[in-house]
């Protein structure tokens, strides 16, 4: 049976990064720049929805992550934020229009990607 150790060592060098960065307890290896294929970092995080943990793990990754890819996902949380906003001002108004009719609504999951809901 393979350790952890030994799962992490067969990722990709962006993936172990990605791994590491999303992670608060794992220890960031040392890289070079240059061995990262950025755009493929940017695809995986994207992909893997890791955004929000790899900006708030900021700090341990300021020296690693070039400073264009840093603002390309601070802009990709920016507008995921953004999103998540508007969806749940959505719901806001759902929830006003349901109560107004005496109808109750149930929210089945909370603003991430799709609003769902069942009326009842």
């Amino acid at each position: 049976m393979r350790n952890s150790q030994d799962i992490l060592n067969s990722y990709s060098r962006e993936l172990e990064l990605l791994y590491c960065l999303s992670n608060d307890t794992a220890q960031i290896p040392e890289f070079e720049k240059q061995s990262i294929n950025w755009e493929h970092f940017y695809t995986l995080a994207t992909r893997h929805r890791l955004t929000p943990y790899i900006i708030r793990n900021l700090e341990k990754s300021k020296s690693i992550i070039p400073s264009y890819m840093l603002e390309k996902l601070i802009e990709k949380n920016r507008n995921n934020t953004k999103r998540m906003l508007q969806f749940s001002a959505e719901i806001i108004q759902l929830a006003k229009i349901f109560t107004e009719i005496k109808s109750t609504m149930l929210f089945l999951k909370v603003p991430f990607y799709r609003t769902n809901y069942i009326m009842i």
